[in-house]
């Protein structure tokens, strides 16, 4: 039978700027100590953000705009820079690598320097505004915190590219690493504090790697596997304990874990034809520790069972995803009865390579890029893609509530044309004569007249009575009038966007009505 890894589940001028160093004394606080001067920003793109200290090599990285100062951190001496950004935030440094990474928020990428030369040798993609970034000792990966996407971007320093992108769920400014596995991030629009945690996820798979290695060792044979069931039925004593699967391994990448599953017949039926969407994981209670008061948030660090299931407790969970080795081609013939030829197989091998290096470079990476890489690049693409939504949901309600708005002011009108030319609330001909104004209002107007009763032509132009009181016209008059004006201008609206959307075909229909009611009531 043949394995598959699965997604389981899981994140210029003569200007100079000076530098103020300060001191601290018990009794007085800090006090200036020394000020470091620095060159203008290349190109006048002058700006300050993170600061960071390279204890090992006692070097300090200073963001400065459109280019970085590097620092003696003991002569407080600028001894190079580097330059060639839009507008650069932070910086992370890999000694064992040997390498640094900088984010330009304005270009959304990384760019990669030497550690020894300063010399830039790489770019990778990010997201918009990508703005704090940090190593993490424990994951060995670097975080790049990206605002504007409320995404992180995590890198490989090793390989120098994206290992994956990380959903956060809101606007990220500053993050830290505990050292220890734990990374925090501030959200700045949502009052939160996110956590990853990179130490459960690796103990998680290495402890289960560890008991299949353990396993295969004393039994001498392959690791059976974990049992995958469906919706937790193995727990219930009146339920089938039928396998759906056997979970043989784990991968812990930058975008969740991945697992190698041998499907059974039944489960891969069940996963290949949309039965199952979701995995739902299990962990044994003294694996668990809670990591909040209320007891709704605990730290998983072994992983005891998994299930099929639709609906996950797991949050923001991806949907089952098989893929296979290039020889799965041949094995998938197989599965079906049909045998495949080696020539075949290499056509077949062939063509799938040729499609991921389409869609990589679609994707606008580099025709070889990895598969790690492919899927963290889509990744971004689905989150654009929600946050577009998310955009476009009030202007689909502002252009809901106008045309309800609009409907109910030529239903209004029309009861009052109706009114006024006689024609009776419980007259027969009533709906039709209605339908025909809405539909047309010149048309349906014209109609009225010839069929009004006699007399009423006279009494439409009496010129109305006040009420001498509040010197005020009687209701259906002067309101009349406003919702004629009213409904005038909504027609207008309405006329102008469908005008807008047969010359601007990207429009939709809440945005052309939207730009509609601005260029004609822009109060």
């Amino acid at each position: 039978m043949k394995r598959y890894w699965s997604v389981l589940f899981l994140t210029g001028g003569l200007l100079l700027a000076v530098f103020s160093l300060f001191a601290f004394q018990p009794a007085g606080g800090y006090r200036l100590l020394r000020k470091v001067p620095v060159a203008a920003a290349p190109g006048g793109g002058e700006y300050f953000d993170y600061i960071t200290f390279d204890a090992a090599a006692r070097r300090v990285y200073v963001s400065h705009g459109t280019d970085i100062q590097v620092l003696d951190a003991d002569t407080n001496k600028v001894i190079g820079s580097i330059a060639g950004f839009k507008r650069n935030h932070g910086v992370a440094v890999v000694p064992d690598a040997g390498r640094g990474f900088i984010t330009d928020g304005d270009a959304a990428e990384i760019v990669m320097f030497d550690l020894k030369t300063l010399a830039v040798t790489g770019h990778i993609k990010a997201d918009a505004d990508a703005d704090s970034i940090l190593y993490d000792a424990v994951s060995k990966r670097v975080f790049s915190f990206n605002g504007d996407a409320n995404t992180a971007t995590v890198v490989d320093p090793v390989k120098g590219a994206a290992a994956g992108s990380i959903p956060l769920g809101g606007k990220p400014e500053q993050a830290v690493a505990d050292g220890k596995g734990m990374i925090y991030a501030n959200l700045v629009d949502k009052a939160e504090v996110v956590v990853i945690d990179a130490k459960a996820l690796k103990t998680i798979a290495d402890t289960f790697n560890q008991e299949a290695d353990e396993w295969k060792a004393k039994h001498g044979v392959e690791f059976p596997g974990m049992l995958i069931d469906h919706e937790h039925f193995k727990h219930d004593t009146e339920k089938e304990t039928r396998a759906f699967g056997w979970l043989t391994r784990l991968l812990n990448r930058a975008d969740g874990f991945y697992g190698q599953i041998r499907w059974t017949t039944t489960g891969k039926a069940a996963v290949d034809g949309g039965d199952y969407r979701f995995f739902s994981t299990e962990y044994p209670p003294e694996a668990l520790t809670v990591v909040n008061r209320d007891r709704k948030k605990v730290r998983p660090m072994e992983l005891s069972g998994l299930t099929l299931t639709n609906c996950p407790n797991n949050k923001g969970g991806k949907p089952i995803t098989n893929r296979t080795a290039e020889s799965t081609a041949s094995a998938a013939h197989t599965e079906r009865g049909t045998a495949a030829s080696p020539a075949g197989e290499q056509a077949d091998i062939q063509n799938r390579k040729q499609s991921m290096k389409q869609i990589a470079t679609r994707l606008g990476l580099s025709a070889d890029a990895s598969e790690e890489a492919i899927l963290g690049e889509l990744t971004k693409v689905f989150n654009r893609a929600e946050t577009a939504e998310g955009q476009i949901k009030p202007l689909q309600v502002a252009h809901d509530t106008l045309k309800n708005r609009l409907t109910k002011l030529e239903e209004d009108g029309a009861d009052s044309l109706l009114d006024a030319h006689g024609i009776k609330a419980d007259d027969t001909d009533r709906p039709a004569l209605k339908a025909s104004l809405i539909a047309n209002r010149e048309t349906g107007l014209a109609f009225l007249k010839r069929i009004a009763p006699q007399g009423q032509q006279q009494q439409q132009t009496t010129k109305p009575l006040t009420n001498r009181a509040t010197a005020q016209v009687p209701n259906g008059t002067a309101a009349g009038a406003d919702a004629a004006a009213e409904q005038k201008q909504a027609t207008a609206i309405m006329n102008r966007a469908t005008e807008l959307q047969k010359t601007h075909k990207h429009l939709t229909p809440a945005t052309a009505v939207l730009m509609a009611q601005r260029e004609i009531n822009p109060q």
